[in-house]
């Protein structure tokens, strides 16, 4: 093997174990740290991104209660204090109550993170996430990062507290993370216990032009490979 194809073959390697390391992240469900409004408010600079209401729909039980089950808003705040230079996603669910809800309860939502996600020394240790005391009817239990593979994101996810999680006619309270890119969207998965009709979109943050890069050159890492085999 001449000394390019050795060079093409660490770099093929290279790209690879970097892809992989690029979306390490802890997979244990964490508490979130719980803040009050005030310091909430603390973090907020200049919005980036509007709100975004997007609604939900579960498969009807028996035909019954048809139209959306509830809602899910999202906005982008550009950071300010503590979590400067970073960008502030906040999210909250609604579980509607009138027309009735197909579902009796909301157990949480996930979605990807096409961007890196950053917790700063404000939050707890061992969180992801944080939630704002009083925002809402019903407080969640905890934030989960599970890694991503090579071209698939990670995503994060949040839980409501049993044994009712979120019933009709109840909000969560106000939750989210930070992250020093800024957003894009993606679809949402609200859990519950039936078929999902349709998803919410919400905010997530933008891919590192860094990930472009490596995925490219790991495409005609691949591309080359396949060539020298035949």
């Amino acid at each position: 093997m001449g000394n390019i194809s050795r060079i093409w073959l660490v770099l093929v390697i290279s790209v690879s174990l970097g892809l992989t390391s690029l979306w390490v992240a802890p997979a244990k469900a964490a508490p979130l740290t719980t803040v009050d409004y005030a310091t909430f408010s603390g973090w907020l600079g200049p919005v980036v991104a509007p709100p975004l209401t997007s609604v939900f729909d579960f498969e009807p039980s028996g035909g019954l209660y048809p139209g959306p089950d509830g809602e899910v808003v999202s906005v982008v705040y550009s950071g300010i204090g503590p979590v400067a230079n970073l960008y502030v996603y906040v999210y909250q669910i609604k579980h509607y109550s009138s027309p009735p809800s197909s579902e009796r309860k909301v157990d949480g939502i996930s979605f990807d993170l096409f961007g890196p996600w950053a917790v700063p020394g404000v939050l707890n240790p061992g969180t992801v996430a944080f939630q704002v005391a009083g925002t809402g009817d019903k407080s969640l239990s905890d934030a989960t990062i599970t890694p991503g593979l090579p071209g698939i994101p990670p995503s994060i996810s949040f839980s409501l507290l049993p044994p009712d999680f979120l019933p009709p006619g109840k909000t969560t309270w106000l939750f989210g993370f930070f992250s020093p890119m800024p957003p894009t969207t993606t679809i949402a998965d609200v859990k519950d216990t039936g078929r999902t009709l349709l998803s919410p979109q919400v905010y997530t943050p933008t891919p590192e032009p860094s990930t472009f890069v490596l995925l490219g050159m790991g495409l005609l890492g691949g591309i080359w490979w396949r060539r020298r085999l035949k």
